[in-house]
């Protein structure tokens, strides 16, 4: 079992940070808070943060970086949001799709970028309703339409060294949201882990692992899942009832973030390997344990490095982890004495994390509140990562002018299954 060391990614001048992806160099890109409050675009090789992408914006994220350092990601502007990409210090707008009226209003995301330099995300259309919006793929220069599987609504996330493409559609009639895979011109239904109405694919390995989320028999709940061999495989819970899988690895490592309890719906951190979820707060160093609680892990490399979202001293930063030593499993072979064992595990005991100070109210709109002494820096502390609202709930991670990690609306689909942009 891996033990994790945990780095303070930092800010852009502010309090705030999160991560939300990575290379396989260890490069990390996401959105922090500069000096005057505003959230920014940020990459960082270890520590610290430095800012990218376009300046005359209101807010802007990174949400990828792919091996050569070509970082993409969403900005905000007065004009409205527009997916972007930033090769050395060289902003370039993601273009929508081609047509409509002079005027129409448009908008694009950028999700994903893979070492070929293609992106992925979502683009307005030059007809109809405005507020919808398709998967497009974006390859030297030209925007393609990936379409849906049959509804009016589709997004891409995430996309391999070999061009195959995931994310969510609206089947016809609006019915539901399918997970999809889209590879050589094609797009097809990854289907359900039940009998739900939605699953949304977010991430995929050059290897074509794939993970992302589903409805299980319950629109309610819903739980994480890798795709493998043809096949969506449950990965279950921490012991609640929903969980969600965002970075997927070639080595079948899955990272996310899910719930501890049927009662308690906020969440929790956790790497996914050989078969078992385990919260990542139970893998890092005892000396990162006193000051850290990770609540969200949003990207996992070759090399096992993970990135996400936690709160240090109770407020919110981008953490990098970093593997530094393997636990021996229990085996015949090791146990050459009792007492080598017993020593072996007080040495690998880690103590109570400093999270259980807090009491977890973490509804939406909530803050962390106290049951000890405020926190150090007089701050309220950060909303944390909640899977209370809808089954549907698809955060990335942004940060608002509040200074609390909320889910992009792009992200979220309705009850009934739709896509909601």
């Amino acid at each position: 079992m891996p033990v994790y060391t945990v780095v303070d990614l930092g800010t852009l001048g502010g309090q705030y940070s999160a991560a939300l992806g990575l290379n396989q160099h260890g490069a990390v890109v996401g959105q922090a808070s500069d000096i005057s409050g505003v959230t920014r675009a940020f990459v960082a090789q270890g520590a610290p943060s430095v800012p990218v992408g376009p300046l005359a914006i209101i807010t802007s994220d990174a949400r990828a970086i792919n091996s050569s350092g070509a970082v993409i990601g969403t900005a905000n502007a007065s004009s409205g949001a527009f997916g972007y990409v930033w090769r050395d210090g060289v902003t370039t707008q993601v273009p929508p799709i081609a047509g409509g009226s002079p005027g129409r209003s448009w908008r694009t995301y950028a999700n994903d970028i893979n070492d070929a330099g293609w992106v992925v995300g979502a683009s307005s259309l030059p007809s109809g309703p405005v507020g919808n919006l398709h998967a497009v793929h974006l390859r030297d220069g030209a925007v393609t339409d990936l379409g849906t599987l049959g509804g009016t609504q589709s997004q891409a996330y995430g996309i391999n060294a070999s061009g195959q493409i995931v994310g969510a559609a609206s089947l016809a009639g609006d019915t539901g949201t399918r997970a999809f895979l889209w590879s050589n011109g094609d797009m097809i239904s990854l289907g359900t882990l039940g009998a739900g109405t939605f699953s949304i694919a977010w991430d995929i390995s050059d290897s074509g692992y794939i993970t992302g989320w589903s409805a299980t028999n319950k629109n309610s709940d819903f739980h994480a899942f890798l795709h493998t061999d043809s096949m969506l495989n449950d990965l279950g819970t921490l012991g609640g009832s929903r969980s969600i899988g965002y970075g997927v690895n070639n080595t079948k490592q899955v990272v996310g973030v899910s719930t501890v309890s049927a009662t308690d719906f906020s969440g929790r951190a956790f790497l996914h390997l050989d078969g078992s979820m385990y919260d990542l707060n139970d893998l890092i160093s005892s000396e990162s344990a006193q000051d850290w609680f990770l609540y969200e892990a949003r990207a996992i490399n070759d090399a096992g490095q993970i990135v996400g979202i936690g709160a240090l001293n109770g407020v919110q930063r981008a953490y990098l982890l970093n593997p530094v030593s393997e636990v021996p499993e229990p085996s015949s072979l090791v146990l050459v004495a009792a007492s080598l064992l017993l020593l072996l595990r007080r040495s690998l005991t880690l103590p109570a994390k400093q999270s259980r100070l807090w009491t977890r109210d973490w509804r939406i709109g909530r803050r962390w509140s106290a049951s000890s002494p405020a926190l150090r820096d007089g701050s309220p502390g950060p909303v944390a990562t909640n899977l209370s609202s809808t089954a549907e709930y698809a955060p990335r991670g942004e940060l608002n002018r509040s200074n609390s990690v909320t889910p992009l609306s792009l992200h979220l689909a309705n009850r009934a299954g739709n896509l909601r942009f």
